[in-house]
């Protein structure tokens, strides 16, 4: 398993294009989303195995948003664990099942982003949050001085944990990792196009050293160079 940082793992899978990542803290596992399928939960457990861990060392499931590809495995993972998960309190009904998943408004995209909306998936396996989390939330049960970083757009709960002693963020899908660089998230997928620039230039503001994306290959050290780069773009 890939060690990006003192504390934190990566489960770089598809060309590291579908990530989800561990966080260790003093043999305690804190998963950060759970992935799409049960290809997905098989490299969890391999990671875990690289670690001399097991399902039974996750204390803590925190999913960054309510989208699909990072949400699937949720109930799948939770009978394997009696882990705690926590999502942003507004996508936590989403993920229960409660509340239905919401993309962009059509009149919002182009002619072949709307071909694309109707094929996006709008159902998935739901299941358990047990604690939903706003902006500034401490996690230190997981590390201490994390905290929840509320980061709209691509989901109206989507989120971010911030790690300050090692300036590292766990991002979610604020942005996207592509092999050309960091890009904003696909706008079919994102119900609040001006929230998720928005975020983007909060993400700018902080002093991010390495930054660790749910699509991408993660930015380990001088990453706050390359988030600036992509704020100063948007409009």
């Amino acid at each position: 398993m890939p060690q990006l940082t003192p504390h934190v793992y990566g489960v770089l899978t598809q060309f590291n294009f579908m990530n989800a990542y561990l966080i260790n803290h003093e043999g305690k596992l804190t998963l950060i989303d759970t992935g799409l399928d049960a290809a997905f939960v098989v490299a969890i457990e391999k990671e875990l195995k690289a670690m001399n861990s097991t399902w039974s060392d996750i204390h803590h499931i925190v999913l960054t948003h309510c989208h699909y590809d990072h949400v699937n495995n949720l109930a799948a993972i939770q009978q394997k664990t009696s882990a705690t998960t926590y999502a942003h309190r507004l996508d936590a009904p989403v993920i229960r099942g409660e509340q239905p998943v919401q993309y962009a408004n059509p009149a919002t995209l182009n002619f072949f982003e709307r071909l694309i909306l109707p094929n996006l998936k709008t159902v998935f396996n739901t299941g358990r949050v047990d604690v939903a989390v706003n902006d500034g939330d401490g996690l230190d049960a997981i590390l201490p001085g994390t905290q929840v970083v509320h980061l709209p757009g691509h989901s109206f709960g989507q989120m971010g944990l911030w790690l300050p002693q090692e300036k590292t963020l766990i991002g979610g899908d604020v942005m996207m990792g592509l092999p050309w660089g960091l890009s904003v998230p696909f706008k079919v997928v994102s119900p609040d196009w001006t929230a998720a620039k928005a975020s983007i230039k909060k993400v700018a503001g902080m002093p991010v050293e390495n930054l660790c994306l749910g699509h991408g290959t993660p930015l380990i050290g001088n990453a706050h160079a390359k988030i600036n780069t992509l704020a100063q773009r948007l409009r």
